[in-house]
């Protein structure tokens, strides 16, 4: 098994993430957009839910910022963590739907300028500067990074075509 499977393993073990064909799937939407039923599809992301399953199935899943799309009557679902985002087959759905969703409801606690997501579909986005983060992730159950994952993310940048190297900086950790 691989770095990367056994570290998304690791990560996801309380969760079971199959084929969109799979009835084992969480989420009806995210088998009806994979399975091509739907061309899209809106859930919630607090902790991987759209990302996850749409990194595993070939799907493109987004995670707003707070407030994008409205999550009322939850006006901070999850302690803030929790957003709605679309799930779709394609990018170019995927931002069609955020912004056809996209709004506030007057009890929103946060209401970002509005934007049009689709506008920047097949646009070049220039120089990109990805951050990422090795601490362990919020869970119920404690996991540690697998070395061997620790060791292909610092590889990363030089297979990416950047010759730059993966600097990090300790955050402190606050509980």
């Amino acid at each position: 098994m691989a770095a990367h499977e056994r570290f998304s393993l690791r990560l996801h073990a309380q969760s079971v993430v199959a084929s969109p064909h799979s009835r084992r799937i969480v989420g009806r939407h995210r088998r009806g957009v994979a399975a091509g039923l739907v061309s899209a599809g809106i859930g919630s992301d607090g902790a991987g839910s759209i990302r996850i399953p749409a990194a595993w199935t070939n799907l493109v899943g987004i995670k707003p910022q707070r407030g994008r799309i409205s999550t009322w009557p939850d006006a901070e679902a999850f302690y803030g963590l929790t957003v709605n985002g679309p799930l779709a087959r394609t990018v170019a759905d995927a931002a069609l739907l955020l912004d056809v969703a996209a709004g506030n409801h007057d009890g929103d606690l946060h209401k970002p300028t509005p934007v049009t997501v689709s506008d920047a579909v097949g646009r070049d986005p220039g120089k990109l500067k990805i951050a990422l983060s090795l601490r362990n992730p919020f869970t119920a159950t404690p996991v540690k990074l697998d070395p061997e994952v620790r060791l292909a993310v610092h590889r990363s940048p030089t297979r990416c075509g950047n010759s730059d190297t993966a600097s990090s900086s300790t955050i402190p950790h606050t509980a």
